[in-house]
């Protein structure tokens, strides 16, 4: 990463401080490693991600009940208008 480039994360995870949601994994700091690398701390999502249910529901054959997508959905909607609340825009909104 470049310095700059380095600058804009180290900033974009001091904003991720101000989210305190049910629905978002906590951020705990950020720091630099003694040779420059940039490390986030957050909290542990023992669950995993929707990403993960995904491929496991795919590799399984098994197919989500709708009212588990409309569940997910709404906590993300609601992590989103949290995140928009605080006049952050969220631009890298991934599985």
């Amino acid at each position: 990463m470049s310095e700059e480039d380095k600058r804009a994360t180290l900033r974009e995870a001091k904003i991720l401080e101000v989210l305190n949601h049910p629905n978002i994994i906590r951020f705990r700091e950020v720091y630099k490693t003694k040779v420059g690398q940039l490390c986030i701390v957050m909290d542990y999502a023992d669950g995993g991600d929707l990403d993960g249910e995904i491929k496991k529901r795919k590799a399984s054959k098994q197919a989500f009940k709708e009212s588990e997508i409309m569940n997910w959905f709404a906590q993300l909607i609601l992590a989103l208008k949290h995140v928009h609340d605080r006049k952050i825009i969220h631009r890298d909104i991934k599985t």
